[in-house]
Formats: C-alpha cells, sequence, structure tokens
C-alpha cells in the first residue's frame, strides 16, 4: 500500500466524525426545543378566557349572594309581620266571615299600618335630625379650633418632654390619617346605603309571597 493510500485511511475517520458534529448540529436546527408561535397564542387564548369565566362567576356570586341576603331578609320581615296580619283576620275569622278578609288583603292593610307608622316616626324624627345637622354645621369651625388647640397643646408637652421631632410628626400623621380614614369610612357607609336602598324596597314585594 502507497503513502497515499496510508493518509487516506488515516484521514478518513476524522471526516467521518465531522460529518456525525455536522448531522448532529442539523438535527438540532430541526427539532428545537422552543415552543411555537401556534402554542404561546393557544395558551394566551385559553388563559383569557379563563380570567373572564372567573370574573363572570364572581360576578354571579356576589348577585347571588345580595339575593341570598334579600331573601333572608324578606322571611324576617314576613315573620314580624305575620302577627298583624292575624290580628286583622281574627274578627272575621270569629264571624266566620273569614273569606271578606282574604289574607293578601290583610297584608295589604298590615303594609299600609307599619309604613304608615314608620312614615310617621321618620316624619318626628327627621326634623330633629335635620336641625342637630344645622346645628353641626354651625358650630364646626368652633369644634376645629379646639381640635386646633389641643393638637398645639399636645404639641406643647412633647416640647416639654424633649419628644424628637421625628416622633412628633409621627404622631401628628397618625392622628391625621385616622381622621381622614374615618371620614372616607364614613363617606363609603352612606354612599353603600344609598345603592343598597333599591334593593330594599324588593323585601316588602317577596315577604308577601311567604
Amino acid at each position: 500500500m502507497s503513502e497515499k493510500e496510508l493518509l487516506e485511511e488515516e484521514l478518513k475517520p476524522s471526516f467521518l466524525r465531522l460529518g456525525d458534529k455536522a448531522n448532529s448540529s442539523q438535527s438540532v436546527v430541526l427539532d428545537p426545543s422552543s415552543p411555537s408561535i401556534m402554542s404561546i397564542a393557544r395558551v394566551v387564548i385559553v388563559t383569557l378566557i379563563l380570567v373572564g369565566i372567573a370574573s363572570y362567576l364572581q360576578n354571579v356570586i356576589s348577585s347571588l349572594t345580595y339575593l341570598f341576603f334579600l331573601v333572608v331578609l324578606s322571611v324576617f320581615f314576613a315573620y314580624l309581620i305575620d302577627p298583624i296580619v292575624k290580628l286583622i283576620r281574627k274578627p272575621f275569622k270569629f264571624a266566620s266571615i273569614e273569606r271578606f278578609m282574604p289574607r293578601s288583603l290583610a297584608i295589604g292593610i298590615a303594609y299600609v299600618v307599619v309604613f304608615a307608622g314608620v312614615g310617621v316616626a321618620i316624619s318626628n324624627i327627621a326634623p330633629r335630625v335635620i336641625e342637630q345637622g344645622k346645628e353641626f354645621g354651625t358650630n364646626l369651625p368652633a369644634y376645629t379650633k379646639a381640635i386646633q388647640q389641643q393638637a398645639n397643646q399636645l404639641n406643647q408637652r412633647f416640647d416639654r418632654l424633649k419628644i424628637p421631632d421625628e416622633v412628633q410628626a409621627k404622631i401628628n400623621e397618625k392622628v391625621t390619617s385616622f381622621g381622614e380614614a374615618s371620614t372616607l369610612t364614613l363617606g363609603s357607609f352612606v354612599l353603600s346605603s344609598v345603592t343598597f336602598v333599591p334593593w330594599l324596597l324588593l323585601i316588602p314585594i317577596l315577604a308577601f309571597f311567604f
């Protein structure tokens, strides 16, 4: 065998190894491990659908909670008004003319009596509440001035006790934030009460059927 043939035999394995490396690199390119665009799109669409369903179910559960609470109040209202209904029907029952006072009519009369009593109570209480509100509005500057005086006295006591300014600022900040939080809580309570009024109007209507 000549030297040329021996050299070719020695170089052949190296060429085979290079070919294997090229094939392996090519296989990596042809079989990527990263997800495709369609897979990402499917995941995003499914996620959005699940979020929408969760939001819808949350709204449904919230509405059902209000409805359940409304039904409970209606049953309680019907239980409270039932003695009045029985009292209205009692004379007709003793006279054996109960057919002239059916339960539905007795419930209507009971509603008139109850709401008339509530109206009279509100008409008597409302002027006092309005007067107290006007008086509070008139005295509000005096209350504010008194609070400022109390704050100044508190700062003077801090100065006497040689409390650092940072601590004084923190205490004043806490007091101010407490007042603001109380105001916001009261406002949100009033707003939620106003939005709940239409639901309360349904209580007598639902109680009529119990």
